[in-house]
């Protein structure tokens, strides 16, 4: 190369080296590792160590003469391993809550996740059943879908009339919980885990002149689940007379 292509060259090289080759459209001559400020765009790109791409590097704000970071860059670590984004991910991947990518987040999608995620707790009221005759009561088109536990709870049950005679098992969907005698009332409450299938809670009887006479703790297996529709009192001997049950659901 001659002195004065030599001197066009360098004249050449040294403003686009200044200005990192700024300019709307990427360098005509380019170079591994060498710096592009996109000016359509106001990116600062690098060139890829194999020539054949950019990578963007960040934005510049020429209207507030301010720095900003582009969206979805990634945190590493020394060895290049990702640790972190700088920038959203999906409202499901929160409400999942099981990544361990740290990232940005916004206040709606934190809102979500955390009415996913958070114990529900808190307590539904489902119905409320008159046990006021029948042998057997029954609170149906219940939809269990979602509940962990129930709440049964037991309000001055009778069993049986003047005219009847003779104890009367009590079960629920099926499975006893107590044995009524002629007249008397129960009260009390039962809790019912639908995960696991188990029951527990205690029973008072109160005998027909109005003084308790018993006090017992109840737990066993639950027939009812997630996938009932409908909860049942029964009695094997005499006919409801008095009372209601109350079912509620826990989340």
């Amino acid at each position: 190369m001659g002195a004065a292509a030599a001197r066009a060259a360098l004249n050449e090289a040294l403003p686009a080296l200044a200005s990192l080759s700024s300019g709307a459209a990427e360098p005509a001559t380019k170079f591994g590792n060498m710096l592009w400020y996109d000016t359509a765009n106001k990116i600062l790109k690098m060139r890829t160590a194999a020539n054949d791409g950019w990578i963007s590097l960040f934005y510049l704000d020429q209207t507030a003469g301010k720095f900003r970071m582009l969206e979805n860059v990634q945190i590493v670590d020394a060895s290049g391993t990702q640790k972190g984004l700088l920038g959203p991910q999906t409202e499901a991947t929160w409400k999942a809550g099981v990544g361990a990518l740290e990232s940005l987040i916004t206040p709606a999608k934190l809102k979500a996740a955390i009415e996913e995620l958070a114990p529900k707790g808190g307590m539904t009221a489902l119905g409320t059943q008159a046990t006021t005759s029948g042998k057997t009561v029954t609170m149906s088109g219940l939809t269990l879908t979602g509940y962990k536990s129930l709440q049964i709870v037991f309000d001055n049950i009778r069993v049986g009339t003047i005219a009847t005679t003779g104890d009367s098992d009590i079960e629920i969907n099926g499975v006893p919980i107590d044995t009524l005698a002629n007249r008397a009332t129960f009260d009390g409450m039962v809790t019912i885990d639908l995960v696991s299938g188990v029951h527990a809670g205690s029973i008072r009887n109160t005998d027909i002149t109005g003084t308790p006479s018993t006090t017992a703790a109840v737990a066993g297996a639950s027939s009812i689940s997630t996938a009932s529709t409908e909860v049942s009192l029964t009695s094997s001997g005499n006919a409801f007379s008095n009372g209601q049950f109350i079912v509620n659901g826990m989340k």
